[in-house]
């Protein structure tokens, strides 16, 4: 079989059908997300392409030099170690299957590049949500008034509940429930596909991260109008209608411009970024007390240790931001005062 039929860079139809049978068996009966699928998927397309032969045409020497290609080129351990499981999961899968043999058996895994999680200074954190903050109130425009305040409200709530991006794009204003001093989250982990439910943005005075997701809230739910299965942090691509999701790759690039205009930020590693968000929540939770468990739970970990590498980095920062962060509520004396007064007349009957 060749592929002198298809156009350059797509794949016969045979492959194709192999890959789709790849893709159903990884999610159903190994219950992969489907962004890992879609990971598995792309490096035999990269593959198939790389050599110009197909599946069935294929020989261990063709696995080998694409191999060696993927170790010649500017490509991390991490993600070498990806490209290595993916070309041994699907030929293991091929060869089971079709009684082929197991063209990447002889592959061994690379070592992981280990790289302790980076927590972003708490300074670094009020600086850029006050920035946002400030910049909603000196907007000209609805429009800009909503980007900014949303942008604060997501760095608020990526800090106080620790989600992943991804998890926080899906989310509908259904799955936030509103009582008198603090909000109740319903998240649903494309990652783990599990459901997890727990408690956040706990109202007080000085509650810097609960009022400014608070004044969001109220915001989002009394400008606009809205349906409980829109989109908790919509695009304004088509502004003022908000049934349009906010994409993962936009909150990045969001928080990144954030942090060039916030002045503190040498290079990319140090910005503030949704995971560094999720890092700095799993420290705050540990230096004030959470159990690891619990930590588990709220993070979505699949296994402890996942945790563990978090606790660590907490361990050796006890000391520099322990002081700042052990009892602290996430509080910072930013001028926003009196929104869980308004939101508690609104809502907490």
């Amino acid at each position: 079989m060749t592929r002198s039929s298809t156009e350059p860079g797509k794949l016969n139809p045979r492959d194709e059908y192999l890959l789709k049978e790849f893709g159903v068996d990884l999610q159903v009966k190994r219950n992969l997300s489907l962004n890992t699928v879609k990971t598995y998927l792309n490096q035999i397309r990269k593959l198939l392409v790389k050599t110009k032969k197909t599946i069935e045409t294929l020989q261990q020497d063709d696995v080998n030099q694409y191999y060696l290609y993927l170790m010649n080129i500017p490509l991390d351990r991490n993600h070498l170690a990806v490209a290595n499981l993916a070309l041994r999961t699907f030929w293991q899968w091929y060869s089971e299957k079709y009684n082929a043999s197991n063209l990447a058996a002889h592959l061994t895994p690379p070592r992981r590049k280990v790289i302790d999680p980076y927590v972003p200074p708490v300074e670094h954190i009020w600086l850029a949500v006050n920035h946002c903050v400030r910049r909603a109130e000196r907007a000209r425009t609805e429009k800009g008034k909503f980007v900014n305040l949303e942008n604060a409200a997501i760095i608020c709530f990526l800090l106080d509940t620790g989600l992943r991006v991804s998890e926080m794009v899906a989310l509908n204003l259904s799955d936030i429930t509103v009582h008198q001093d603090f909000f109740h989250l319903r998240v649903y982990s494309p990652k783990t596909r599990r459901v997890r439910e727990f408690d956040f943005g706990e109202l007080s005075q000085q509650s810097m991260v609960g009022e400014v997701f608070a004044l969001y809230w109220q915001y989002r739910c009394t400008k606009f109008e809205h349906n409980l299965s829109d989109p908790l942090f919509p695009s304004v691509c088509d502004f003022p209608n908000l049934e349009h999701r906010l994409g993962s790759e936009h909150v990045w690039r969001r928080l990144e411009v954030i942090s060039r205009h916030i002045g503190r930020v040498t290079n990319k590693a140090n910005s503030i970024h949704p995971h560094s968000l999720r890092h700095f929540n799993a420290t705050y939770q540990y230096l004030n007390g959470m159990s690891l468990r619990t930590i588990q739970y709220r993070l979505g970990h699949a296994m402890i240790s996942t945790t563990e590498r978090y606790i660590h980095v907490a361990e050796q920062r006890r000391g520099t931001i322990g002081s700042q962060l052990a009892g602290a509520g996430l509080r910072a004396p930013i001028g926003i005062t009196g929104f869980a007064k308004i939101i508690k007349s609104s809502y907490g009957k």
